[in-house]
């Protein structure tokens, strides 16, 4: 489960950096094609013709990072495994995406840093405390060597952190029952409570 829900966070993040991109280049238009599905299609086939075999094999600094829903987007668009920044950059550009940043940014918006801060503090109360936050880079932007993201209680946490920042241990137990959250994600009894956690926040008030 934990494989199938970090491969969920990476294609929407994978999308929205895309989409973001796409924004700046005659809306979806790459070589004709004008829906989301085809510019993708026809994205990865142009970056193959200019030698970047794997596009969508990406190196992160940190995959961990990938299991904090709410940090999505942050760090920029991630660089193909096997080829460095100039040459994605390169390709990017020969495909049409012009004004493309690869790779980790400054964070300097307020608003994003109140964010990630609020998150961090939420994390902190579920018992998971992460170094400060990185707002600088390059690097992740929160930290999550040495925590065991494989674990039932991170995933939920980082979910349910992600769902309102105003969760508490006592809220995730009863959301997701205190049995499941012992051990390791996985099981399709841990992914229908993780499903179900949204909501049942929600209608806790949260």
């Amino acid at each position: 489960m934990v494989a199938r829900y970090a491969t969920c966070i990476v294609a929407v993040w994978a999308s929205v950096a895309a989409l973001v991109a796409c924004g700046t280049t005659n809306g979806l238009t790459v070589n004709g094609a004008t829906g989301p599905a085809e510019f993708f299609e026809h994205l990865n086939s142009c970056l193959k013709r200019h030698g970047i075999a794997n596009p969508e094999a990406s190196a992160r600094d940190a995959d961990a990072e990938r299991m904090i829903p709410a940090l999505l987007g942050t760090g920029g668009i991630p660089v193909p495994r096997g080829v460095t920044k100039p040459q994605y950059e390169a390709a990017l550009r020969r495909c049409g995406m012009t004004n493309v940043h690869v790779g980790r940014v400054a964070i300097t918006n307020p608003l994003v840093r109140r964010n990630i801060l609020s998150v961090r503090a939420c994390l902190a109360n579920n018992g998971f405390t992460l170094p400060a936050a990185n707002f600088p880079g390059p690097g992740p932007v929160l930290d999550t060597s040495g925590i065991d993201v494989g674990s039932a209680r991170w995933v939920a946490a980082a979910m349910g952190c992600s769902v309102t920042q105003a969760l508490t241990k006592v809220t995730l137990s009863v959301c997701m029952g205190r049995d499941v959250l012992v051990g390791r994600a996985a099981g399709a009894t841990f992914e229908d409570h993780l499903l179900t956690l949204p909501s049942c926040l929600k209608k806790g008030g949260l």
